[in-house]
């Protein structure tokens, strides 16, 4: 079996379990909790994109480097230089989080009241910073083709998450969602980073390339957020409790087709590094669009499944879910699956020079649709602004732009 079809089964694998544990867990969390508890709760798991921002696109980097770096001496000095850096991004993290906690509680809950205070806030901003530090770890087992590990931590982690919320459903409250849902999966990867501190051979020298390289993919990483991730400041502003209860199931209902792309995509990604190394273009053309193709016909049958069952998915959930909400949550993820290929084959090359001017002009039409459509059609304007944002730029650009790098290859 090739490395990364074997890397991405094992992902599937703990993915399923975590998709599994995640969807089971929406009925006990929809039963325990109050409407405006579990919106509330939804905004702050959702503020995780913003905190791994904090990394400064160090994993993305240390990924890649390993991905290309046949040499062990090199590959160590990338590796003591991405840890030192995460701890130091850690530290800075927790004291721009205890400085101001109450001012970004405020800022995003200021409509909810008093339902979630600063302490919570900072509960779980300090759990998604250990997060953040244990996603470096993940990003240098993937560049080691070692993602497994990673994974299965995970997989481990969703199984005791939602064993623990069915024996304790009767005492958990928001404080201790935030604790199950955020913590417990937050301080086991942030000790499997820990522990490859222990690998990092200290008289190596830092290699500041990984940091010079990171600065551009924390630009990327900014301006996607601007576009996957703006949703958590509107929804609290333009949408009712359950409403964003709403479009959370939605989103959940879509789990198992986007964490299946997605690990496909992550297990595909360091050996599209190495068949750029080789000037191998044509192998990685004719397979992104062969994953493309396969993820958009697996997202329609999958979004055809929805439409059909809705009512009985509503009955077993107790939450009405819009029949148009499902449908633009479909062409949402169809779009994004094959923006996501494409994206990945630039970057595995770091070729991030087309989204400087791409994304920016994305985050500007995903931000004005989706805070527009949600006053016209509610949850289902937040998915209707990320599908339009998406099939107007990247979906078309991005194919454009590998097929020109293909063909430089051999110029």
């Amino acid at each position: 079996m090739i490395s990364y079809e074997r890397t991405a089964l094992t992902i599937w694998i703990s993915k399923g379990v975590s998709v599994v544990c995640k969807v089971a867990s929406l009925p006990v969390l929809l039963s325990i909790l109050k409407t405006d508890e579990y919106a509330a709760f939804i905004i702050l798991v959702s503020l995780e994109s913003w905190f791994l921002l904090l990394d400064c696109g160090l994993g993305l980097s240390i990924q890649n480097f390993l991905s290309e770096t046949f040499c062990p001496q090199e590959k160590k000095s990338q590796l003591k230089t991405a840890l030192v850096f995460g701890g130091i991004a850690l530290s800075l993290g927790f004291i721009f989080l205890l400085s101001l906690h109450p001012f970004l509680c405020d800022f995003l809950f200021s409509k909810g009241g008093s339902l979630v205070s600063s302490s919570h806030f900072l509960l779980a901003g300090s759990f998604l910073l250990l997060g953040m530090f244990g996603s470096l770890g993940g990003r240098i087992l993937l560049g080691e083709q070692k993602a497994f590990l990673f994974y299965l931590v995970q997989g481990l982690v969703s199984l005791v998450v939602f064993g623990a919320l069915c024996f304790f459903q009767n005492q958990i409250k928001l404080r201790e969602a935030i604790c199950l849902f955020l913590g417990f999966p937050s301080i086991a990867t942030f000790f499997l980073t820990a522990f490859l501190f222990n690998q990092v051979d200290w008289t190596v020298p830092f290699n500041f390339s990984v940091l010079k390289r990171a600065k551009k993919f924390a630009l990327f990483a900014f301006m996607a957020a601007c576009v996957l991730s703006v949703d958590v400041f509107i929804l609290p502003r333009a949408l009712k409790p359950d409403e964003i209860v709403q479009y959370h199931v939605i989103s959940k209902l879509f789990a198992p087709i986007a964490f299946t792309y997605s690990a496909w995509l992550q297990g595909f990604w360091p050996t599209c590094s190495s068949l750029w190394a080789l000037k191998d273009g044509a192998q990685i053309s004719q397979k992104i669009f062969k994953y493309c193709f396969l993820g958009v016909i697996f997202s329609f049958i999958f979004t055809c499944s929805l439409l059909c069952f809705s009512k009985s998915i509503e009955m077993f959930l107790n939450v009405s879910l819009p029949l148009m909400g499902i449908l633009w949550g479909g062409i949402y993820l169809s779009s994004r699956i094959v923006a996501d290929f494409y994206a990945m084959a630039l970057q595995s090359k770091s070729d991030l020079k087309p989204f400087f001017y791409l994304v920016p002009i994305q985050a500007l039409i995903s931000i004005s649709m989706q805070w527009t459509l949600a006053f016209f059609w509610g949850m289902t304007g937040i998915f209707a602004g990320l599908a339009l944002s998406y099939l107007v730029t990247v979906c078309w650009a991005l194919p454009r732009r590998l097929g020109k790098v293909k063909q430089n290859l051999y110029v």
